[in-house]
């Protein structure tokens, strides 16, 4: 299990980023990232990702990681697919002139799968004023089982914190926000797989 969140403080970082390893217990590992991240907390954040990835079954994550990593996939397809473009390309002379035709592409070029091939169970969390982040992956042109398998998911899970006095205007907004992101996961296909939870942070205990 793969927990990855927010922390105000922590007392041990990564060397190259304000990104915290902990194992959590037997089998569970956590990794806690500073709230302001620079360029050199994301690097490492997706470092530790991609070293983990294929051992990851169960996967707790805050919504603005999710962007974060989605749009790391993008990018990282993006540049896989120019490099496919250059390396396929394979200019010969013939009568003076040079070809520049594409080549067929082999198989060991194809775009790899998805980022979590073993993920079963994820839960994402997310405050109310956070929403827009998933709201957004839709945009970035990386499919949802470019994360993980849908077919192979027991559990995704959504769980919404807000706070204060409803809002009809803002929480229509929020209603949105969820819309994109069911679609974007096909959260229809999975049935009773999918569920949504709602917590209220404003409740004094």
């Amino acid at each position: 299990m793969c927990s990855i969140f927010v922390l105000e403080n922590a007392f041990e970082w990564h060397p190259h980023g304000n990104v915290m390893l902990m194992e959590t217990g037997p089998g569970h590992l956590g990794i806690a990232i500073d709230t302001k991240m620079k360029s050199s907390d994301v690097k490492a954040l997706f470092q530790l990702l991609v070293a983990f990835r294929f051992n990851v079954e169960e996967l707790f994550m805050d919504s603005p990681i999710i962007e974060l990593l989605v749009a790391q996939i993008n990018k990282q397809q993006v540049n896989l697919l120019i490099e496919m473009l250059k390396t396929s390309r394979k200019p010969t002379n013939y009568n003076g002139y040079e070809d520049h035709s594409l080549t067929t592409l082999s198989s060991s070029s194809a775009i790899p799968g998805p980022f979590f091939p073993i993920l079963k169970k994820l839960t994402i969390t997310s405050k109310s004023n956070q929403l827009e982040h998933l709201s957004r992956l839709i945009t970035y042109a990386v499919g949802v089982d470019f994360l993980y398998e849908t077919q192979n998911i027991d559990l995704l899970c959504l769980k919404i914190c807000f706070g204060g006095q409803w809002c009809q205007k803002r929480n229509v907004r929020m209603f949105k926000h969820v819309s994109r992101f069911r679609q974007w996961t096909e959260a229809d296909s999975l049935g009773e797989r999918y569920f949504q939870q709602f917590s209220d942070t404003s409740k004094k205990r």
